[in-house]
């Protein structure tokens, strides 16, 4: 009895870790615990072009080429080369969705994922588990809208989920029962006509875009298919202009114990202070696409500089506890006016603003 109760709740401990990809070294202890055997991922493409179908039924339709950036800084120094896949629909009969991860397996005992259906690296997504407690199977073209954290969501997920939706509007779409917001706010949005609210569920046929890239950095491409949802659905004409922004993350998951300091010096500097928290995705769209200054402390807000036009000043107040270059890069693939500045030379920041 108690062995039964370890494995169950090392299990829900397994499930619940690998929700978040920043917790891949506590997935591997579990799966070691319950002597997990890794089942390595296949590769569609790979399927295709070597004719090894292993039982699979698999509809490829090839809709974009592959792209190539140059990123450079302002002195037009190339900083680095990204390079992207070419895009590939697919469509796969028989198929397990995690609507948390996003991730589709084989309708097998012993499920391997699909490596193109999510944007990890091979070796990242053999390491996922075969979901769990899997209802019903719904019939006809299913496509999945991940549940994943915001900006791997935003910059990974939901263009592919756009791009699906847009070939298909009336496609019958997966969610989790426990959406996060935002993913709530682009169904209310978009307003399929079929909605099934399951964590896990088996599907006739499972249809996706190729994750085209490695998470966390978008092309170009993606970019266009978020503007063009902003567009279609006139999100960017809801919310009153506001030139200056700060935004805090005094009530967030990961708050910074300077935020309040921070607030204080916006205030001054006629800043708007607000917590994204509590607004909506169409808003956040809105605010950020108006926007001439946003200010805020290093963090997943920042993917939403999508939505922002050219030029728009954008300044990152980080720590040596937290310094990244990947919001710079996203603002110099936008044509963005991208600076970091030390936390503790945020008075003379805002004093600069005013």
């Amino acid at each position: 009895m108690f062995y039964r109760r370890r494995q169950k709740r090392i299990s829900q401990l397994v499930e619940y870790y690998s929700r978040n990809t920043t917790q891949l070294l506590m997935i591997k202890i579990f799966k070691k615990l319950i002597r997990f055997e890794k089942q390595t991922a296949i590769e569609l493409d790979s399927a295709i072009l070597n004719m090894n179908w292993n039982g699979l039924k698999i509809q490829q339709v090839k809709i974009q080429e592959p792209e190539i950036y140059e990123l450079k800084d302002h002195e037009g120094l190339i900083i680095e080369i990204r390079s992207f896949q070419p895009v590939f629909e697919y469509t796969v009969a028989n198929s397990i969705i995690d609507a948390t991860s996003g991730v589709i397996f084989e309708d097998k005992p012993k499920a391997r994922p699909f490596y193109e259906s999510a944007p990890f690296a091979i070796e990242v997504l053999s390491e996922s588990i075969r979901p769990r407690s899997i209802g019903r199977k719904i019939q006809g073209e299913v496509a999945v809208l991940s549940n994943r954290s915001f900006h791997h969501w935003l910059i990974d997920d939901l263009p592919r989920f756009l791009l699906i939706f847009e070939r298909e509007p009336q496609i019958h779409v997966l969610a989790h029962p426990k959406s996060h917001s935002y993913v709530r706010d682009v169904l209310e949005i978009i307003q399929p006509s079929k909605v099934t609210y399951k964590s896990v569920t088996r599907v006739e046929n499972a249809r996706f875009i190729s994750a085209g890239n490695i998470e966390s950095f978008p092309s170009m491409r993606d970019i266009n298919i978020l503007r063009r949802f902003a567009e279609t659905y006139n999100l960017n004409v809801h919310h009153a202009d506001q030139s200056k922004i700060f935004i805090s993350r005094r009530f967030g998951p990961s708050r910074n114990s300077h935020e309040i300091y921070f607030e204080s010096l916006a205030k001054k500097s006629n800043f708007q202070v607000l917590y994204f928290e509590n607004i909506s995705l169409k808003n956040q769209i809105s605010i950020f696409s108006k926007a001439s200054v946003i200010v805020a402390s290093n963090g997943a807000v920042f993917a939403n500089v999508v939505w922002c036009k050219p030029q728009t000043k954008i300044i990152n107040i980080y720590s040596h506890d937290w310094d990244t270059d990947s919001v710079r890069d996203l603002c110099i693939l936008l044509d963005l006016n991208y600076r970091k500045v030390h936390f503790s030379k945020a008075e003379s920041l805002f004093e600069e603003l005013k």
